[in-house]
Order: C-alpha cells, then sequence, then structure tokens
C-alpha cells in the first residue's frame, strides 16, 4: 500500500524519467520518418512554383517555406535529445550534450535526405541538410543558454 503512495510523489513524476524522454524522441523521428514517406504532391510543387513566380520582393526561393520548416523540424528535434541526454547523463557538461545532440540530429537529416530519394516525386537537396544542421546548432545553442533558467528544459 505505501509503495502506491511513493508512485505519487511529485518528485518522482513520469516525465522526469529518463525512459520516457526518449519515447517522445523516438515517436518524434518516427513522425518525420512518416512524413518524408509519403509521396510528394504535384499540386503542392506547382503552388509552390506559381507563389515564387508571383512575387513581387526580390527574397530567395529558400527563404519562403521549405528550408525554415526544415531548421524548425530539426531545431525542436534537437531540443528534445537534449533533454532526453540531460535527462539520462545528467554527469556530462551541457557542451558535450548539446554537441552530441547536434551530431544526431544532422544524422537522422542525412538518412532522412537519403530515404527521400528513393520516395516517388520527393527529392533529396543537400540544402536541406544544410538547413537541418543550421536548425539543429541555433537549437542546442538557444537550449545550452536557456536551460538553467527554464528547469523545465532539462
Amino acid at each position: 500500500m505505501w509503495q502506491c503512495l511513493a508512485r505519487l510523489d511529485p518528485q518522482a513524476r513520469l516525465y522526469r524519467r529518463p525512459s520516457w524522454r526518449w519515447l517522445v524522441v523516438g515517436g518524434y523521428a518516427a513522425g518525420l520518418f512518416a512524413l518524408s514517406s509519403a509521396p510528394g504532391s504535384r499540386r503542392l510543387v506547382a503552388a509552390e512554383k506559381r507563389l515564387v513566380r508571383r512575387q513581387r520582393w526580390a527574397l530567395p526561393r529558400w527563404l519562403l517555406y521549405d528550408k525554415v520548416v526544415h531548421a524548425l523540424v530539426f531545431g525542436l528535434g534537437t531540443v528534445l535529445l537534449c533533454r532526453a541526454l540531460h535527462g539520462q547523463t545528467p554527469a556530462r557538461s551541457p557542451r558535450q550534450i548539446a554537441l552530441y545532440s547536434v551530431l544526431a540530429a544532422l544524422g537522422y537529416g542525412i538518412t532522412d535526405e537519403l530515404h527521400q530519394a528513393r520516395v516517388p516525386q520527393r527529392t533529396a537537396e543537400v540544402a536541406d541538410v544544410v538547413a537541418d544542421g543550421l536548425g539543429a546548432a541555433l537549437a542546442a545553442w538557444g537550449w545550452l543558454h536557456a536551460a538553467p533558467r527554464w528547469p523545465w528544459l532539462r
């Protein structure tokens, strides 16, 4: 009976356990894999090309949509990785955790682009990997500076 009450202890919350954090990272990676496995839509590509043609100001094409989304998605994945690594190995320095997270996110980005090269109506671009790496590096830098102030990021 007392063992059940010990589980209700606020210090032993479920989201503080490293295994829960790794489940979130795995679910996020599986969701990205599922999205990159879907064949590309010709309508979406045609609509994006029309938007670029109608553009009245001189913004580069990569700023419009695709690369920014890549950076945001891999940035969020990097923060999730930082939290999972910090929860499992709190003895490591935050810089090491950030570096390992960026390298893991970049490796996943490379394998994701190789996977997309084999999906019908999808392409693999080096610029996507660069955007993934840039988003991961910026998110890790943000995690390094924000985690000491915000405990929920640790």
